[in-house]
């Protein structure tokens, strides 16, 4: 609850050791994408991902990944799995 962490979204995946976790999001690509987040009281962080409403975005892939500060981990980094994401018309 109320832990610190981060949210990465970019545009290739990698595999990356990083303090104990696997980086699965490629920050060092044009577009990537690092923001700092909050989880609430019970340990919840939802993060919204709006998507223009434009055929060009069709078929657009993205990979996302949250790290948190967690004292539990090995070495104070934990993460969620990497999520894999594409863009679909209706």
């Amino acid at each position: 609850p109320s832990a610190i962490g981060a949210f990465a979204l970019g545009f290739l995946p990698t595999d990356q050791p990083l303090l104990g976790i696997h980086l699965l999001v490629d920050l060092a690509t044009p577009g990537a994408m690092l923001d700092i987040v909050t989880a609430d009281g019970r340990g919840v962080h939802a993060h919204a991902l709006p998507i223009p409403a434009n055929a060009i975005y069709a078929g657009l892939r993205a990979y996302a990944q949250f790290a948190w500060f967690d004292n539990c981990a090995p070495q104070g980094l934990s993460s969620s799995r990497g999520l894999d994401v594409t863009v679909r018309p209706q």
